[in-house]
């Protein structure tokens, strides 16, 4: 796993984690700090479901991106961005929002909410967004953005930090675990 900008770290505590024993956490003050996972060592043009629990300690100071599928040469195939106020918006391979900001208001709560992220490359190569397993945005990506890496944390530089923990990826391979992630804990 490659890393760019404040490394991330591993936390543990009471309450931090999610599940288990170690979450990552991702801090930047107007830096990036996140984790690259290499699912693929090259690009696939299949559909993978990306979900991962989020909990924010500091709202980004400005909008910035969070979850990316990306290519093996890092290009953006969908990806999520949090904004300042705390809503949670669907960006396609070309960098255009696609449907609305979401309906909930994210905060330094305490509270963990489940992120889920499709992006389909195959057929019309469709994307999709759940934010709390409700549909935030849907539709069909700018390209049919083949994919072989998972992005998380702070992605574009801003001032923020966050707690990441059950990280999940299903893709539509297989016969079984092909579709969306669910809020389950691993």
């Amino acid at each position: 796993s490659a890393t760019s900008g404040t490394a991330p770290t591993l936390v543990t505590g009471a309450g931090v984690p999610r599940s288990g024993t170690y979450a990552l956490r991702t801090a930047a003050t107007a830096a990036t700090s996140f984790a690259r996972y290499h699912a693929y060592t090259s690009d696939q043009a299949i559909a993978g479901h990306f979900g991962v629990a989020l909990k924010i300690e500091t709202l980004p100071s400005a909008t910035c991106t969070i979850v990316r599928f990306a290519s093996v040469a890092n290009d953006p195939c969908a990806q999520i961005k949090l904004t300042a106020a705390g809503k949670i918006q669907l960006f396609d391979s070309n960098g255009t929002q696609i449907g609305s900001d979401s309906a909930a208001t994210l905060s330094a709560d305490g509270l963990y909410h489940l992120l889920e992220l499709k992006c389909d490359s195959t057929g019309s190569g469709a994307i999709a967004l759940w934010l709390d397993d409700v549909s935030v945005a849907s539709g069909a990506n700018f390209a049919q953005a083949a994919w072989a890496r998972l992005v998380i944390g702070i992605i574009s530089s801003t001032t923020a930090a966050f707690i990441w923990d059950d990280l999940k990826l299903n893709d539509d391979t297989g016969s079984t675990q092909t579709g969306r992630v669910g809020a389950g804990q691993i």
